[in-house]
C-alpha cells in the first residue's frame, strides 16, 4: 500500500490509514476493519511468544488455537472472515485471479 500511494509510512497501522484515505488500494471501510483487527492479532502472537519464552520453547508466530478462550476463538474466526473478504475484493479489483 505504501508503495502504491507514494507514502513513506512505516508502521502497519500508518500504512493502513494512508491506504484507506487514498482509496487507490483499499476502501476506507476495509482499511478501518484491518486497523481494528491488527492489534488483536498482534496481542495473540505476542502472548504466544511470551508463553513460549517462559516455557523455554522455540519462539515463532504460531498461535495455539486450543489455548484461546471461546471469545477469542470467535473473534479470530470473525477476523479471518473479514480478511478473506478483503482479499477477495483486492484480488478482483487488481485482477489477480490467475486461475482464469
Amino acid at each position: 500500500m505504501a508503495l502504491a500511494t507514494g507514502s513513506r509510512a512505516r508502521s502497519t497501522l500508518e500504512r493502513l490509514s494512508v491506504g484507506g484515505l487514498s482509496r487507490s488500494v483499499i476502501d476506507p471501510e476495509s482499511a478501518r476493519s484491518l486497523r481494528e483487527i491488527f492489534p488483536f492479532f498482534l496481542h495473540l502472537r505476542l502472548r504466544a511468544q511470551l508463553a513460549g519464552h517462559k516455557n523455554h520453547d522455540k519462539i515463532d508466530n504460531r498461535i495455539d488455537f486450543a489455548a484461546l478462550s471461546p471469545f477469542e476463538r470467535r473473534q479470530l474466526k470473525e477476523a479471518l472472515v473479514i480478511i478473506k473478504r478483503i482479499q477477495e475484493d483486492l484480488r478482483a479489483a487488481w485482477r489477480l485471479d490467475l486461475s482464469s
